[in-house]
Formats: C-alpha cells, structure tokens, sequence
C-alpha cells in the first residue's frame, strides 16, 4: 500500500488518452475511490464523462472506434 500504483495507472491510462474510451475493471468496494483519484488527478474529465458500472443495466452502447478483423483460420 501507498506504493502510488494508482496513480501509475492512471498516468499510463491518460498517455493513450486519444485511444480511448477506457474501461477500468477493479473490485466493487473500489469503484468509488478510483472514481475520486480520476477526478483528482485528471481534472479535464467532467463527471459525466465517468460511467461507474453497477450492473448490467448500467452499460452504455456505443459505436466502436475500430472494428475487430476477421477470423482468418
């Protein structure tokens, strides 16, 4: 603990800003922190352009950047 492990990961996560939308996948009693160190450290972001996942019904559809290529087996 207090190794700055968080803040490494976000630091990684915004250097590929441009590739985003971003999902971070952390344990339920975390959500909510991680969503506080992202406000802090990444001021630019609103929050609503953070979307905290409780349960299926929360899941936004997008429209994907890129599309996946075909199996070519």
């Amino acid at each position: 603990m207090g190794l700055g492990k968080t803040i490494q990961a976000i630091a990684v996560a915004y250097f590929y800003k441009e590739e985003w939308p971003l999902l971070i996948v952390v344990p339920s009693s975390l959500r909510y922190p991680w969503t506080e160190e992202i406000e802090k450290w990444i001021p630019e972001l609103s929050p609503e352009e953070i979307n905290v996942i409780q349960n299926k019904t929360d899941v936004r559809t997008t429209t994907p950047k890129y599309k996946f290529p075909e199996d070519v087996s």
